[in-house]
């Protein structure tokens, strides 16, 4: 982060998305900079957040404490920068997702609650828990705006069929470390809706 925070600062640009759009031969870059290197963007997913923030047996307090740290570095500064960050977790409790992380997320998506008190924890509102019992619906809130969406279903034996040449590669990356699969590209159907899930999601867009 900090390296391209070094870049953006070097061209003058406020995001990745004003430096993307300068010519490429005005691009300055710092001279260390490895030239090889692609200003991408990048999705950092952490599922179980519960488990990766909670404080309880066999965990470090330390450890929590520069999880949260890193987590809230990235919601806070990483859109700028072209790095995102998705959160999920099945548990709506406040200490699922430290509150300065949660703070930065610009959307959540948060599909049916138990009860009020959960929708409330993750949305700010009862919205959740009035949602019908329909596999899939789900609550989209981006800011103040509440949108009730119908989320897609991929069955599992969809995905094994979808991910297994993925699956092929990396077997055979690990057997042998020098070599370089090629990663072939399959086209992703999403029919139907999803199964009913009592999960929550938090996205920096």
């Amino acid at each position: 982060m900090e390296q391209r925070m070094a870049v953006l600062k070097l061209n003058e640009c406020k995001d990745i998305v004003a430096f993307h759009k300068m010519p490429s031969e005005d691009r300055k870059y710092p001279k260390n900079w490895n030239t090889k290197a692609v200003l991408d963007r990048h999705l950092i997913v952490i599922d179980e957040a519960y488990e990766l923030f909670r404080v309880g047996p066999g965990s470090e307090a330390k450890e929590i404490q520069e999880a949260r740290a890193c987590a809230n570095a990235i919601a806070q500064k990483g859109r700028a920068l072209g790095i995102h960050l998705v959160i999920a977790t099945q548990r709506p409790d406040k200490d699922a997702v430290d509150s300065q992380t949660k703070a930065n997320m610009a959307g959540r998506l948060c599909f049916k609650m138990a009860d009020i008190p959960s929708s409330t924890t993750i949305l700010g509102s009862k919205r959740a828990a009035d949602l019908p019992k329909i596999q899939g619906r789900a609550i989209w809130r981006c800011g103040l705006d509440e949108i009730e969406i119908q989320a897609p279903n991929l069955g599992v034996e969809e995905a094994k069929s979808i991910l297994a040449p993925f699956y092929s590669n990396t077997q055979t990356a690990q057997a042998t470390p020098d070599s370089k699969p090629e990663v072939a590209e399959v086209p992703v159907k999403l029919p139907g809706s999803s199964p009913e899930q009592k999960n929550a999601m938090a996205i920096d867009e």
